[in-house]
């Protein structure tokens, strides 16, 4: 696994409380919250650090988009 702690990576961080909220679908066993979070990135390797997230979230439950650049 590569060592993403450089001090050369590009950083930006959020609190979760500071995102707008898009959506939020309600259902029996759980709720989906969509929020949006608007970041530039620079070419290369970045990180967006979003803090926060409620202890109950299911870490595999966490996705994100990008309209203009490459997630991995």
């Amino acid at each position: 696994m590569a060592d993403t702690s450089s001090s050369d990576m590009p950083e930006q961080s959020f609190n979760v409380k500071d995102l707008p909220v898009e959506t939020v679908v309600v259902y029996p066993d759980r709720a989906e919250v969509k929020r949006k979070v608007k970041c530039s990135v620079q070419p290369g390797s970045n990180e967006i650090v979003v803090s926060d997230i409620a202890t109950k979230a299911d870490p595999d439950s966490i996705r994100y988009i990008s309209q203009q650049q490459k997630v991995w």
